[in-house]
């Protein structure tokens, strides 16, 4: 059983190296903290404006992880281990089992009061205490959520939509571009080749959000196809070019839902290139400096 570090930086995930022993304890744990969490009776679509009971829980289909913790418990030898001696923020812990209907992702909330290496620290052990000393962690004893695989998707249960917020970028989950948006987004002057019956099989409800988000935004009102394809090509995103009839230059909307939804990305400006070591990254926060 591996447990990762969820940071605020990029890149956000970081595993934390334990002793076999702790490792089967939280094995032991981890069943039992997404048990008691999965209990809940019933299930509801995200709504602001509504809190839980306690036997109730919100659920996002198709949750989009951004982030890459499902990879990261599939493939943990992939994943860098946390050095203490980083200054990096810590929003959370998680880990992940699996069973015969997949993988399902357990994660904590931390903040720092749970470090207790600070403090003048004592622990019981052979019938006296002694000092704890080096860098001490006190996880939590519940989760805030569970991310769990739905076929070839992923669905996001959680019960506190501000914990939820302390983990995830959740602004996408709000407004969708209606069907009349979603025309008029890939009909207007950026891109060439979408069909109302065929294309609109591609874009599911995380499309007509990322529509919603790009059009308020107007990110690139200013810029002209070929810049925007000059910028593509710097991060990696794969985008074509064609002419229309009156000879303008628009992109040519995408085959398949897996290089639309990169397309989207970029134009939400969710695709950044880091300025020391050139990795290119999928941003979970539009916050500013």
């Amino acid at each position: 059983m591996e447990l990762f570090a969820l940071t605020k930086e990029a890149p956000r995930i970081r595993k934390v190296i334990l002793q076999g022993e702790a490792q089967d304890e939280l094995s032991e744990t981890a069943q039992e903290q997404i048990e008691d969490f999965m209990a809940f009776e019933e299930c509801h679509a995200l709504d602001a404006q509504y809190r839980p009971e306690n036997h109730e829980a919100f659920k996002i289909e198709d949750f989009e992880d951004l982030d890459g913790i499902m990879e990261a418990v599939k493939e943990p030898a992939g994943v860098i281990p946390w050095n203490t001696s980083e200054e990096i923020e810590v929003k959370g812990f998680f880990f992940g089992i699996q069973d015969h209907e997949g993988y399902t992702i357990g994660l904590q909330i931390f903040d720092r009061r749970q470090i207790i290496s600070n403090k003048f620290t004592l622990l019981w052990s052979r019938n006296s205490f002694e000092r704890v000393k080096g860098l001490a962690l006190s996880l939590d004893n519940k989760l805030a959520a569970v991310v769990k695989e739905n076929g070839e998707s992923l669905d996001l249960y959680f019960k506190s939509l501000h914990n939820a917020r302390r983990l995830f970028d959740m602004d996408m989950y709000f407004k969708e571009a209606t069907e009349q948006d979603v025309n008029d987004f890939f009909e207007g002057e950026l891109f060439s080749g979408y069909e109302r019956d065929e294309s609109m099989a591609l874009i599911d409800n995380w499309c007509r959000k990322k529509i919603a988000f790009i059009t308020k935004e107007e990110r690139f009102s200013d810029l002209t196809v070929s810049t925007i394809k000059t910028k593509a090509d710097e991060l990696n995103v794969n985008i074509n070019i064609e002419q229309d009839e009156q000879g303008n230059e628009k992109i040519q909307f995408p085959e398949d839902k897996k290089t639309l939804k990169r397309i989207l990305r970029f134009l939400d400006e969710d695709i950044y290139k880091s300025s020391l070591t050139n990795t290119i990254f999928v941003a979970n926060s539009k916050r500013r400096d």
